[in-house]
């Protein structure tokens, strides 16, 4: 087994990085080869979080029960040899999962977006037709007996369903007892489910080699980029790719799928656009004029596409080599206009309102607190969980206090992380009307193996009366560990980091 590799999927690629880092496993990862995990705990399932993708619509994420999630971790690496050696046979596979141990998640796609985008250019040169077509609704969809078929044929994988001895077979359980039992679709959030969506996608591959001659392009993730020397042969390829789907228990999708005469656009055309803005540095009433600029132009961009990514890369774009001090509270207002239309945002906005607080920028405490609580109450309408737990970060970030209303607002929501961090701002003083009843009625009535979240971490940090009664977890509290981390340092943000940001596609 790959000691390090274990350690790093529960430290670093168990919780989604769309939460903030106050929830953290690192300590779980740290003491793994310490806790005794021979328990006989039912398929739990996954805690869900919600986080907001284009207009209208939503992706949920989840977070397994960490005994599950241990025993799936200690399967992939100990078999990661077999695991990378069956996804490296594919020759179309650009995302094909890569052991990161110094990055900030555990396992990595193997190319860059950025990569990818070159590989195309490469892989056209001598064609006139391309083909794009994606997989409707992969990860949600996943067949988890598919798992097995994926590495062992399908023939064997129905011939041999229960036979333990074959490597697919233990990890279809391990990920089915991830989710209650369910057979259908793999958790999103977790490093595990990169692996497992890679195991597919390159069986996929290997087939669509077998099938197609000469195939030139790529896939990346649930994405295929083929190209072609006539229409029919991009036709024809189509046929076989929504054969080859099918016989994997996927779809193809429809609306995404296009065929057409080369040469294509590598980039959208409104990150060119953005692209021919920069914010000077030099004059103070240059950058004023340069931040309306840029903007403007990014506020038009995004009316036009509906992309949150426009607003993301505006961000990005937006920051200075050095903010003049008299600049301030203009770019804070943009900050905060932006909090308001584009929640897509709030983990990069977060973090530059982080930077420039160290930084010993004037920060409007009172305005910003009155943008929070009208998001706030916005969001508890919905139980929209990614804007309120960022938001309540924000709070605790910059010390801000909260409105006894929201407050009586929050003490309704379920979620464990939105819930987690209203107990912390409460036990600060800086959330009043907070009340615990419900929250505590959960332990009365019993352990819940479906609320472990809320449980262990309210007891342990004293912020919720009850006891914690599983010998799992308090195996857990023996050793420290905690999931979220009430100290995680929130002022560590440097320039470097925003200028590592890629395109976000």
């Amino acid at each position: 087994m790959s000691v390090n590799l274990l350690e790093s999927l529960l430290s670093r690629g168990f919780f989604p990085k769309e939460l903030p880092p106050v929830f953290t496993t690192r300590s779980l990862g740290s003491c793994i080869h310490e806790l005794p995990i021979k328990y006989n705990i039912k398929p739990s399932k996954s805690i869900t979080f919600s986080i907001p993708k284009q207009k209208h619509y939503r992706r949920i994420l989840h977070v397994p029960h960490p005994f599950h999630q241990i025993l799936l971790s200690i399967e992939i690496a100990k078999e990661w040899e077999q695991i990378y050696a069956f996804c490296t046979k594919s020759t179309l596979t650009f995302s094909y999962p890569k052991v990161d141990l110094s990055g900030k998640r555990a396992i990595d796609r193997a190319y860059s977006f950025q990569e990818v985008m070159e590989e195309r250019l490469r892989s056209s040169i001598i064609s006139k037709i391309a083909l794009f077509t994606d997989i409707s609704r992969f990860y949600s969809t996943i067949y988890t007996h598919v798992i097995p078929w994926a590495l062992h044929t399908k023939e064997l994988g129905k011939k041999k369903r229960r036979d333990k001895k074959l490597l697919g077979n233990r990890l279809d359980i391990g990920v089915r007892n991830t989710q209650e039992g369910q057979t259908l679709g793999i958790p999103i959030g977790p490093d595990t489910s990169l692996v497992m969506a890679e195991l597919i996608g390159c069986a996929i591959d290997m087939r669509l080699q077998d099938k197609i001659a000469n195939i030139r392009g790529l896939r990346y993730v649930d994405d295929f980029y083929l190209f072609f020397d006539t229409m029919g042969e991009a036709e024809q390829a189509l046929t076989t790719i929504r054969e080859t789907l099918a016989y994997y228990e996927l779809d193809l999708n429809a609306h995404k799928t296009k065929v057409f005469h080369l040469p294509e656009r590598l980039y959208e055309s409104w990150k060119v656009e953005l692209d021919l803005f920069k914010i000077s540095s030099k004059k103070a009433e240059e950058q004023r004029v340069d931040f309306f600029n840029l903007f403007h132009k990014a506020y038009e961009l995004y009316q036009k596409y509906q992309n949150p990514a426009i607003m993301k890369y505006a961000l990005k774009k937006s920051i200075p080599d050095q903010l003049h001090l008299e600049n301030w509270e203009l770019y804070e207002s943009w900050l905060l206009r932006i909090w308001m239309d584009v929640s897509n945002t709030y983990p990069l906005i977060v973090d530059l309102f982080n930077y420039y607080q160290r930084k010993k920028m004037p920060i409007d405490q009172k305005r910003i607190t009155r943008v929070l609580s009208r998001s706030i109450q916005e969001c508890l309408q919905y139980q929209h969980d990614f804007e309120l737990v960022w938001a309540l970060w924000l709070c605790k970030c910059l010390n801000l206090t909260l409105p006894e209303q929201l407050g009586q607002g929050l003490s309704m929501i379920t979620n464990p992380f939105v819930v987690l961090l209203a107990l912390d701002l409460s036990h600060l003083g800086l959330l009043k009307g907070l009340t615990k009843e419900r929250w505590e009625q959960q332990l009365t009535n019993g352990w819940s193996e479906n609320d472990w979240l809320l449980q262990y971490e309210g007891v342990q940090k004293g912020w919720l009366q009850g006891r914690i009664e599983h010998p799992f977890f308090q195996h857990l509290a023996k050793h420290h560990v905690q999931f979220y981390d009430p100290m995680s340092p929130f002022n560590q943000v440097t320039m470097a980091s925003f200028r590592s940001l890629g395109y976000d596609h």
